[in-house]
């Protein structure tokens, strides 16, 4: 569900920089269905409601 949301508000431009569509275009391109991107969004997720540093950048 959060990842919905999290598509939801990158598309409508909620999410600065379309952190979203970043991450997942760099899943995609390396491939790293792994650890390492499961890391990035967590970052994200944890960063959604809070300023400061997350795994896409200062916000």
């Amino acid at each position: 569900m959060k990842l919905m949301f999290c598509m939801f508000a990158d598309d409508i431009k909620l999410l600065p920089g379309n952190v979203f569509s970043r991450i997942m275009g760099a899943a995609t391109k390396a491939r790293m269905a792994d650890a390492n991107a499961a890391g990035r969004f967590a970052k994200l997720l944890q960063g959604l409601f809070k300023t400061g540093e997350t795994g896409a950048g200062l916000f």
